[in-house]
């Protein structure tokens, strides 16, 4: 496994390479980032299987640092020396944390949960390449999202619209259900071009379907039939109406 030590403190990065070399003998150390700046352009740089990423880095935050990389593909072990950052930890799935100083049994431990899920990401990805080739030719009827250990299905007909939320998306479906996904909004615009979707602003793509009406004043807004209002650039709209006329 690949992994890079992201950590601001010397004697931690030191610390903790001694003891990934003593008890896991299968990770190879390819860097370390000693700060936010350093971490994104080393995270950029390689192809990891394996992140163990301090959540306080002085010019910026592990978490920070998360919601700036667009696709993550690679397990993340937080290291801290606060126990109340482990429920953050986990919001961004983490795949475990470590608490300073370190210890052997938690080290491997913690590698052990990152070698399973290392080994279920490939599994999944590979199932994924498979769905996204056989709806190659025409538009899905299904939504495939998944999470750290399952694979999950939704009815494309129930999506009402995705947000974006940084180099995230979350999506908003019938019956209240919510997903947030690591993937960026312009990943599901292009899963979703086949169908009566459309992107009436930077941050929205909308199911036409569930458009109750279009809205000019103000700016211009999508009005569903669910309450909520989505906004429209102006530079949109000639676009939209004419998607909008298409659908009848």
């Amino acid at each position: 496994m690949k992994a890079l030590i992201i950590d601001n403190e010397e004697d931690v990065i030191q610390s903790l390479r001694l003891l990934i070399t003593q008890y896991c003998s299968d990770i190879e150390i390819v860097d370390e980032a000693r700060s936010y700046q350093e971490a994104k352009l080393l995270l950029n740089a390689y192809q990891l299987d394996l992140v163990f990423l301090d959540i306080e880095l002085g010019d910026g935050t592990g978490l920070e640092l998360l919601q700036s990389v667009p696709s993550r593909d690679f397990e993340v072990i937080f290291i801290t020396a606060h126990s109340h950052y482990a429920v953050q930890a986990f919001q961004f799935s983490a795949i475990d944390y470590l608490l300073k100083p370190f210890y052997p049994e938690r080290l491997q431990e913690a590698v052990d949960r990152a070698r399973i899920g290392i080994q279920q990401s490939a599994k999944l990805q590979q199932l994924e390449v498979l769905v996204e080739n056989l709806q190659s030719s025409t538009m899905p009827r299904r939504l495939v999202l998944r999470d750290m250990d399952n694979i999950h299905l939704f009815e494309l007909d129930d999506l009402l619209y995705a947000i974006a939320e940084g180099s995230y998306t979350r999506l908003f479906f019938k019956k209240d259900r919510e997903w947030l996904s690591s993937k960026n909004l312009k990943y599901f615009e292009g899963v979703l071009k086949k169908g009566p979707f459309f992107r009436p602003h930077q941050s929205y793509i909308v199911n036409l379907n569930h458009v109750l009406r279009f809205e000019r004043v103000e700016g211009g807004s999508l009005v569903l039939q669910t309450g909520q209002h989505i906004p429209v650039a102006v530079r949109r709209q000639k676009q939209l109406v004419e998607q909008l006329m298409r659908l009848q």
